[in-house]
């Protein structure tokens, strides 16, 4: 008996292994040949053949959902992205079309079936296509630095034209740019921007991908108050008292001169020359840094009483 057993499993390897891959592989051409339903999401639903002088505005579905029968071995070999459900425009104008039963736009090889699809139909709404010539609005991000502001902006070309629907183009007023990012910026800013085109999709298109922005970067021109400024009189060797004795100014220039303006850069002076003893009213003098220039002066005529007691001469 055990001479036996050894002769079956030991002797005729090669015969006995051929017949093993014989098995295995009639298993699998059975098994493969034998029915089976498999489903499939997400099936493109692809246009075909639409007239250039339209585009699509709305369709009901981008894809389809599908049971399908046949052949196990065949259904192993689909995916989702390999099936395509096609939809010929071909004659197709302008307004709304419904495209019925869609098991028919489906392609699958032969032996497969859809046992069922959703959705079963699709609508697709066509326009003409027109093309609107529209302005081109600069956007920006970002603060200049301080101080600073943009005083003019420039863009080139200012007017681009854009192709879309005619529906959209009613609504369309203007194209707008990526920000641009104006962050620290002193000085002019001349840049290339790309162009967005807000609120529609492709294939919506416009004629240029960029434009160029030149803005003009300038110093603010602020006011600020400078109060109890002291008034003072020269060309006089009497003693003078000035009632009031101090001013309050409005001044107003570059803003890095304006900003650090203090009383100690600003003259208020009462010229008393050939002036003797007695009462006047008299008009100040202001001498203010170059570039920095006086809005108002509260009071600008004082009263000046000059007294016969002698002083050192004041000059301005």
């Amino acid at each position: 008996m055990a001479a036996l057993l050894k002769k079956i499993f030991v002797e005729n390897k090669a015969l006995k292994f051929f017949s093993l891959l014989l098995a295995i592989s009639l298993w699998f051409f059975v098994m493969g040949e034998r029915e089976a339903e498999f489903s499939f999401s997400e099936v493109p639903l692809v246009l075909l053949n639409k007239s250039d002088d339209l585009i699509i505005t709305t369709q009901t579905a981008d894809s389809v959902s599908l049971r399908v029968r046949g052949s196990r071995g065949i259904l192993a070999t689909l995916s989702s992205s390999s099936i395509k459900a096609m939809i010929n425009l071909e004659g197709v104008r302008a307004g709304t079309t419904t495209f019925r039963n869609l098991v028919d736009k489906v392609k699958l090889p032969n032996g497969v079936k859809v046992t069922a699809i959703s959705p079963a139909d699709l609508s697709v709404t066509v326009e003409p296509l027109v093309t609107k010539i529209v302005p081109v609005q600069l956007t920006t991000k970002g603060i200049l630095k301080e101080g600073y502001e943009i005083s003019r902006i420039s863009v080139i070309p200012e007017f681009v034209e854009v192709q879309l629907a005619k529906s959209e183009a009613d609504e369309l007023e203007k194209v707008v740019t990526e920000p641009l990012d104006i962050s620290g910026f002193a000085s002019d800013i001349n840049r290339e921007v790309t162009l967005v085109l807000t609120g529609v999709a492709p294939p919506r298109t416009i004629n240029l991908e960029k434009v160029s922005a030149f803005l003009i970067i300038s110093e603010k021109v602020i006011e600020t108050i400078l109060s109890d400024i002291k008034v003072e009189v020269f060309n006089s060797s009497y003693r003078a008292d000035i009632v009031p004795s101090t001013v309050q100014l409005v001044v107003k220039g570059p803003y890095h001169l304006v900003k650090d303006v203090s009383g100690g850069k600003v003259k208020v002076l009462i010229d008393l020359a050939g002036v003797v003893p007695g009462s006047y009213s008299k008009k100040v003098q202001i001498t203010l840094p170059e570039q920095v220039t006086l809005v108002t002066a509260t009071p600008l005529w004082f009263k000046v009483v000059v007294r016969r007691e002698l002083v050192s001469m004041r000059e301005p």
